[in-house]
């Protein structure tokens, strides 16, 4: 299980003895959102979206400059659909050897806010 905090803060917990298992700080605040993925974590964060592995790393960032702030993300295990200031940025996230890694950037829809 996963949390984040308005203050930067994500935090795991195992889900079978609810014991925390990693409090990291990510940085000064902005976190949006939060995924458990088989593979990782995906945190949204106002600029971008990480893809971190259980301990904490950050092994992947899905950016796309111009689409405004991002306000959350969720993904399938394969596409990444984020709401951001001007539109939904979707990208495709590539896994291999049982972690994920950077994916490419589809397409922004312009929708205007959302």
């Amino acid at each position: 299980m996963a949390t984040i905090t308005s203050t930067g803060i994500l935090a795991l917990w195992d889900k079978n003895n609810l014991q925390l298992v990693l409090k990291k700080q990510l940085g000064g605040g902005g976190l949006q959102s939060v995924v458990v993925l088989r593979e990782g974590v995906l945190v949204a964060a106002s600029d971008c979206v990480l893809l971190l592995d259980y301990e904490g790393v950050v092994v992947g960032r899905l950016q796309q400059y111009g689409c405004g702030a991002i306000q959350c993300a969720v993904t399938d295990g394969t596409w990444v659909a984020a709401a951001a200031a001007r539109g939904v940025v979707v990208w495709r996230m590539e896994t291999g050897g049982g972690r994920m890694e950077t994916g490419d950037w589809v397409i922004t829809l312009k929708t205007g806010y959302t």
